[in-house]
């Protein structure tokens, strides 16, 4: 993984991370708790330990895409075999028309407007 695709991950990551969550509702019971003392360093504490989370995740991701690279790409031939095989079922499936179902009757406007 090259340095420029390892940022434009976090960077997608933090995105994700900064839309509300468990994260955000921890630091929201945080505030309401405590006020805002404290909160930077929260925040900060999160923030390094997702990013640490995402390193390591990263790169052990990496490896193991490294090591088993000739199974992943059975898989993939595995799945692309059985999409053709579904498509072929579908298209030569044949046609069922199930019977019509009855239309609902509509509602008249004095069944809308109730008077008492």
């Amino acid at each position: 993984m090259t340095l420029s695709s390892l940022v434009l991950f976090a960077a997608v990551y933090f995105a994700a991370v900064a839309t509300p969550g468990p994260g955000v509702a921890a630091l929201i019971a945080r505030v309401l708790g405590q006020g805002l003392k404290g909160v930077a360093p929260f925040i900060a504490g999160y923030f390094v330990a997702d990013m640490i989370w995402l390193t390591l995740a990263a790169t052990g991701l990496a490896v193991i895409a490294k090591t088993f690279a000739g199974v992943f790409i059975a898989i993939k031939f595995a799945g692309a075999a059985y999409l053709l095989y579904l498509a072929w079922r579908m298209a030569t499936a044949p046609a069922v028309i199930g019977a019509a179902r009855p239309r609902p009757r509509a509602a008249g406007a004095r069944s809308s407007v109730r008077c008492r």
